[in-house]
C-alpha cells in the first residue's frame, strides 16, 4: 500500500509530534506545518489527499485557512479533505468548520481509533494489529522528547495565563485556556484540562473573582505535575 500524504496544521508542537506519530502509524505520509498561513501555502503549492486543520492557530485560523485553501481549489480538478481538530464540542464550533470547507470534524480528546474511524472513509490505511496499536494520543507523554515538549508548553500557557488573568485580560486569557485545554486533553491530563473549562466558564460571565480563584487552583494541579 502506497503512503497516503497528509498535510498537519497544528500550532502546538506536541499536538503537531503526536498527530504525526499516529499518522505515520496508521501508514501516511505526513507534512507538518505550524501556522495557518503556511497551511494555505503547502496546500496551493502541492496536492494532499488529507489535511489534519487545528481549529485556531495565530493569526489566521484554521477556520479561515480553510476559506483560503477552498478559494484556492476553485477550477482545480484535485480537492483536499479537510478534516477540523478542536477541543471544543459545541455545534457551533462545528457549524463554523462545516461552513469554511470543513468535510470532517475531530473533537479532543480521541484515541487512535477515532483517527483511523474517520480517516478510513478517506483513505486506505494499515490494520492497527502490531506495535502500532500500542500508541495512543494519550500515552504521547511517555516519550521523553514530548514529555519535554509537553512540559514546556505548558510552562509557557502558565506564563501567558498569570500575567493575562492579573491584566484581566479576556482576550488573552481566552486565547492561552483554549490552548492549554486541547493540549491537557491529547496528552491525558483531564484534571487539568477540566480546570481549564472551567476558567472558560467564569470568563463568560466575567466573574473575575471566579476567574482568579480557578487559575489558583490550576497553579497547583500544574505543581503536581512537575
Amino acid at each position: 500500500m502506497a503512503a497516503s500524504q497528509v498535510l498537519v496544521a497544528e500550532d502546538n508542537e506536541v499536538n503537531r509530534a503526536v498527530l504525526v506519530k499516529q499518522l505515520e502509524g496508521l501508514g501516511c505520509s505526513a507534512v507538518a506545518v505550524e501556522s495557518g498561513e503556511a497551511a494555505v501555502e503547502a496546500a496551493t503549492k502541492d496536492n494532499f489527499v488529507v489535511i489534519m486543520m487545528n481549529f485556531q492557530m495565530g493569526a489566521l485560523s484554521g477556520v479561515e485557512a480553510t476559506r483560503q485553501i477552498r478559494q484556492s481549489e476553485k477550477g482545480k480538478q484535485c480537492r483536499s479533505i479537510i478534516i477540523g481538530v478542536t477541543a471544543k464540542s459545541i455545534p457551533q464550533e462545528r457549524e463554523k468548520g462545516f461552513d469554511a470547507g470543513m468535510d470532517e470534524i475531530l473533537v479532543r480528546p480521541y484515541s487512535l481509533l477515532d483517527l483511523k474511524d474517520v480517516l478510513s472513509r478517506w483513505l486506505e490505511l494499515k490494520d492497527l494489529e502490531g506495535s502500532t496499536q500500542t500508541f495512543d494520543d494519550l500515552k504521547a507523554v511517555k516519550d521523553p522528547q514530548l514529555n519535554q515538549a509537553f512540559r514546556k508548553s505548558i510552562s509557557g500557557l502558565m506564563n501567558r495565563l498569570f500575567l493575562a488573568v492579573h491584566n484581566q485580560d479576556n482576550g488573552e486569557i481566552k486565547s492561552a485556556t483554549h490552548e492549554m485545554k486541547g493540549l491537557c486533553l491529547s496528552c491525558g491530563y483531564d484534571e487539568l484540562a477540566g480546570w481549564c473549562s472551567q476558567l472558560e466558564k467564569a470568563l463568560m460571565v466575567s466573574d473575575w473573582v471566579q476567574v482568579q480563584a480557578t487559575f489558583n487552583a490550576m497553579v497547583d494541579q500544574y505543581k503536581d505535575l512537575l
